[in-house]
């Protein structure tokens, strides 16, 4: 199975071998998940600088089972994050308030 650009977290990074990192990630359409980041770590990898923890990314991966391997990622812009808040029309998320009103002035400045 391949999954693109998914809005994702790193709940969890370790080392594996050498160049390489294990992930947990949570994701809202498939939910908490462990990926394989080979080469992560190496000095020309592009996402080198990019997977950590509770940062909003955009992640791709492929494989079924326990383990996946991520086989791309990006900073997510501001409203790919936001939209772990709710559905459009769905009531804001109580228990979260500061990130409601973070996301509705940034939509009111034009998501930028």
């Amino acid at each position: 199975m391949r999954i693109l650009l998914q809005p994702a977290f790193i709940l969890h990074r370790r080392p594996y071998r050498d160049s390489s990192l294990l992930l947990e990630v949570f994701t809202r359409e498939h939910g908490r998940l462990g990926l394989v980041a080979r080469g992560a770590v190496s000095p020309r990898s592009r996402l080198k600088g990019l997977l950590q923890s509770f940062t909003p990314l955009l992640l791709s991966w492929t494989g079924d089972g326990d383990l996946a391997a991520l086989s791309g990622g990006e900073e997510a812009r501001h409203g790919d994050a936001c939209q772990y808040q709710g559905d459009a029309g769905a009531s804001p998320d109580a228990s979260h308030p500061e990130s409601d009103r973070h996301c509705d002035q940034r939509a009111d400045e034009g998501g930028q």
